[in-house]
């Protein structure tokens, strides 16, 4: 309810002449989410200073301005606010009625909306608004208000009248105030008490046409119910929508001026307009993962629940997740924009189906990551495009820091079987299917016909897998990986081949830190910190904030993707060329020597193309590197196509998901829920690649399938909103692992490593058997895809 005082038009008009033409596009009314269980009810206005009067019922030109009243009388108590003026005397003669929690308004967005509203003061629930400093009977009038909506309003057919009950109630409080008499029996007898927040009064708005001559009337204020309400906070037009962005823009958007915004102002908030970008760029400085911090997991920094000194309250979570939901809706278009004009960029310069179409994998969650797999016969240019859009757009970092966007070439992403019908897991993310297909048969995208190179191929595949693996290992990790899984050293040349790649990819990205900084840097040496955290840490030793040192990591990734994707480019135009030559040798007589040389050279072209779309990937951030990983979690998983994963190619999605699970355990390491369910995706694939090995009966898989099955999919599934996800992710650790009742994301992580690592060794241990007491690593012949 909101009983509004006047104003005279002209300051109205002043204060409507500062909004720009140049306006955002209405927001979409099934965005809004209401939570006040208030209404926009009984506006009044005073013609005098304690005196009022009100004229029939009727509707502007042109229609209700309800949603234009809305608007304002939110907008002007979404504000700071103070104690009610007057508050010691008005509380006195008040007695029970407690307005000591009264929220006054004197601030600028408070005058503007008065002035909008042509008033001098209105209430708008627990809060009150003013155009400057009350008198005694104004503030004592509106307190009066507040009382009324606290108790209800009854009101014939809903709609006020001329001489409307609580006006006069209010003036007769107001004035029992300024008297000095108590108050405290008529606000007891508050009339027509009822069910607060359902009713509508209609306001009394005065204008001043040409003629000077005063001229009233009255404007509806509320929708007939909550819901309608709220619907009605959107802007009905242009200026309203300019207004109501400028009024946000130059607000307070720091943390807790979002948490003390109402959620309905929240959620009239255009998501294509400048407040997101704002609050993005501005208050949580163009990164992603500092808003999550904030608005996602809905509670304040300790450093702004010290000065309002209180823990964040139910309402501020409210709004701040609130605030979460329109960055996400923000980040969808806008991302989807520049993938679009680089669609039109790359057709331009290439040919239309250089980048035809997209798709992005994953989770639709407010906290999710968004991972862009472009298609395409020129998606490599694509890549390189995207990136420098991006931040011709205006941002400072990259897309991978403030979306955690990221883009993928074509890649490992063959057109295998068809779509596996609906099961339990099918219908959620698709059920990998153990069946034949022809992954490495000769194909543009890779793959072979010469069954040396593909198990040479095969070699190269493991090693970029254990890659990965090292890279979220520390020192002391890696080497007690090696002599667990591998105790009699059955695998050391492949383990140190694996670990040359690893340190000449550091040394690749420490020289491309360099160059992006212009200046030396330091390395990490931090042995108790893994590669990737030791990458981190040299970022940031050379950096001023997090965000900085996020993005230079990843911008340094991505020029060095860039710049491999170039060669994948000129390979796969190689590859093409001499198919083009085995083509015409064939149609001219070429002898079959002639042919199987050219073939040769196919097969082993395709094989370097391979190894460098793996190293390619290790610089695309949050990528699979193999192909066992990519079909396992893309193709099998997520797309739901059969998908065959035999040998060395299931072990390879089995380390990969081993290293994204130590990365996202390592990465939310606060508690043992936090990490359970962010890493709980990839728990679930891990297990599932082991039981697709056959070592489903190591002990701790089918629980740690089960596991991550729940926070992957159940968790997040719609039913469990409002649910604390952390928290049943902990318990259902704490009882399918069986952890201990205090245990912390440490003993989940030495839970997977328990697991995999006994799978690797199972697996090497079966190779041993198979290829006999020799250097495996000269016997990649019986190692067949």
């Amino acid at each position: 309810m909101t009983t509004a005082h006047k104003l005279s038009r002209q300051q109205s008009t002043d204060a409507s002449s500062r909004v720009g033409s140049d306006s955002a596009a209405p927001v979409q009314q099934q965005s809004l989410t209401p939570r006040s269980p208030h209404t926009l009810a009984d506006l009044g206005l005073h013609k005098g200073s304690g005196t009022h009067t009100t004229t029939p019922a009727v509707q502007a030109a042109g229609g209700s301005v309800e949603g234009s009243v809305q608007t304002l009388a939110m907008l002007g108590t979404s504000g700071p606010s103070g104690s009610l003026p007057h508050l010691q005397t008005i509380q006195a003669s008040f007695g029970q009625h407690d307005v000591t929690g009264v929220q006054a308004h004197t601030d600028t967005r408070a005058r503007d909306a008065t002035a909008q509203m042509g008033a001098r003061a209105f209430a708008h629930g627990n809060a009150v608004a003013f155009d400057g400093a009350p008198d005694l009977h104004t503030a004592a009038h509106e307190a009066a208000h507040v009382v009324q909506q606290k108790a209800g309003v009854q009101l014939a057919g809903g709609v006020g009248r001329v001489g409307d009950v609580y006006e006069r109630h209010a003036d007769a409080v107001a004035d029992a105030v300024v008297s000095g008499a108590s108050a405290e029996s008529l606000l007891s007898a508050t009339p027509g008490s009822g069910s607060a927040g359902t009713s509508v009064q209609m306001i009394e708005t005065w204008q001043k046409p040409a003629n000077d001559q005063e001229k009233g009337r009255w404007v509806d204020a509320s929708g007939s119910n909550e819901n309608q309400m709220f619907k009605d906070v959107a802007p009905k037009s242009e200026s309203e929508q300019a207004l109501f962005e400028d009024t946000m823009l130059s607000g307070d958007l720091s943390p807790i001026g979002i948490a003390n915004q109402d959620v309905s102002i929240i959620a009239a908030i255009d998501p294509k307009g400048a407040v997101p970008r704002q609050v993005l760029e501005g208050t949580f400085n163009s990164s992603w993962n500092e808003a999550k911090a904030v608005l996602a997991k809905g509670k304040l920094p300790a450093e702004a629940e010290a000065a309002q000194g209180a823990p964040t309250t139910g309402a501020q979570k409210q709004s701040l997740e609130a605030m979460m939901q329109k960055l996400w809706e923000f980040r969808q278009w806008h991302h989807d924009a520049i993938l679009r004009r680089t669609q039109d960029i790359v057709a331009h310069h290439t040919n239309a189906d250089g980048f035809d179409d997209f798709k992005a994998a994953g989770s639709a969650g407010l906290t999710s990551d968004i991972d862009v797999n472009m298609k395409g016969t020129e998606t490599e240019y694509a890549v390189e495009v995207f990136n420098r859009e991006f931040t011709a757009d205006g941002w400072k970092y990259e897309a991978g820091v403030v979306y955690d966007v990221n883009v993928y070439a074509l890649d490992f992403m063959h057109g295998v079987g068809a779509k596996v019908g609906p099961n339990l897991l099918v219908s959620e993310e698709g059920r990998m299917k153990l069946k034949e297909n022809d992954v490495m048969v000769d194909r543009k995208q890779g793959g072979m016909t010469d069954l040396d190179k593909a198990d040479e191929d095969a070699m190269r595949q493991e090693e970029w897998a254990l890659v990965k693996l090292r890279l979220y290992m520390s020192d002391g990790e890696w080497a007690t990986y090696k002599s667990s899984v591998d105790p009699e050293d059955m695998h050391a040349r492949e383990f140190a081949r694996a670990e040359e790649k690893y340190r000449e990819y550091r040394q690749t990205l420490h020289e491309e830190m360099e160059t992006q900084l212009g200046d030396t840097l330091d390395v990490a040496d931090d042995v108790a910190e893994t590669g990737a955290q030791q990458i981190q840490s040299t970022a940031r030793a050379a950096t001023d904030t997090e965000a900085d040192a996020e993005n230079l990591a990843m911008a340094s990734s991505n020029r060095v993707y860039e710049r491999k994707l170039r060669e994948v480019r000129e390979m796969r135009e190689t590859i093409e060329t001499r198919k083009a030559a085995y083509q015409k040798g064939a149609d001219d007589g070429m002898t079959k020597e002639e042919l199987a040389a050219i073939k040769l050279e196919i097969d082993r072209t395709l094989g370097q193309l391979r190894e460098l779309l793996s190293e390619c990937s290790l610089y695309a951030n949050e990528a699979y590197v193999t192909s066992g990983g990519v079909n396992q979690a893309v193709v099998g998983m997520q797309i739901g196509r059969p998908v065959e994963l035999r040998g060395a190619d299931a072990m390879n999605a089995v380390h990969e998901n081993y290293a994204d699970t130590l990365k996202e355990i390592g990465r939310h390491g606060g508690s043992l829920g936090e990490a359970a369910y962010k890493a709980g995706k990839y728990m679930w694939r891990m297990a599932e690649a082991i039981r697709s090995l056959g070592y489903g009966d190591i002990p701790g898989v089918v629980a740690l399938f089960d596991l991550g099955y729940l926070a992957a999919k159940v968790l997040k599934s719609d039913e469990m909103n409002g649910v604390n996800k952390e928290e049943q992710a902990a318990r259902q650790a704490i009882f399918k692992l069986g952890l201990s009742d205090d245990a912390e994301a440490g003993a989940l992580a030495a839970k997977v490593k328990t697991i995999a690592n006994e799978a690797t060794r199972r697996h090497f241990e079966s190779e041993r058997v198979l290829n006999g007491p020799n250097d495996l690593a000269e016997q990649t012949q019986s190692r067949r895809y």
